[in-house]
């Protein structure tokens, strides 16, 4: 089975409860993992659209090192195809993606690039966020799943098809999808 998962995980600062946990579970029953990209701490954008993709540079696996890094690379594409984001780069670290890479799956993860100074405190508010911002994140996590789902095998037909033009602000021209529809079902959104 083909598929895209999105998880929340609970316990990561307490030690990745429920990220290894999952990475253990999908590991154990040879699930058919292609990438994991870790959204952690997207939104606190007071001065742009600036973000960090976080890619494997050598952590407890060195095999998955330069897979993420071109993932990585991959998804800065898409950003600059589909998105107002400034995108850098930096290392993995410290959140749930650490179980997946430790048993050799290819991880990535997308970061604000400018720290939040209300982080974990009371006034770490969703009304402190720039939802603009986290709209351009959105649109390139989508842009990188659909890019990918291309490419899968055994899909009959793709997830994301009839790509065309369409227009975005400030006359810029970019791409994006038309119809999506979840593997497996026979209905198709628009």
């Amino acid at each position: 089975m083909t598929c895209f998962l999105s998880a929340a995980f609970s316990g990561e600062e307490q030690g990745f409860w429920g990220s290894a946990a999952y990475a253990q579970y999908i590991h154990e029953n040879n699930i058919n993992l292609q990438q994991v990209i870790n959204i952690d701490m997207i939104g606190y954008a007071p001065g742009g659209n600036s973000v960090v993709i976080e890619q494997d540079e050598g952590n407890v696996v060195d095999t998955n090192d330069q897979p993420s890094q071109e993932f990585a690379a991959k998804m800065a594409r898409m950003a600059a195809d589909y998105t107002d984001l400034e995108v850098s780069f930096g290392p993995i670290y410290e959140t749930d993606y650490m179980p997946f890479e430790a048993l050799g799956y290819v991880c990535v993860g997308v970061y604000e690039a400018e720290e939040n100074p209300e982080y974990h405190s009371t006034y770490d508010t969703a009304g402190s966020l720039n939802m603009s911002s986290i709209a351009e994140v959105t649109k390139m996590i989508l842009a990188t799943a659909c890019h990918e789902a291309m490419k899968l095998p055994g899909i009959d037909k793709p997830i994301c098809h009839n790509w065309g033009r369409s227009h975005f602000k400030h006359g810029k021209r970019r791409y994006g999808y038309g119809t999506l529809r979840q593997y497996g079902s026979v209905n198709w959104w628009h």
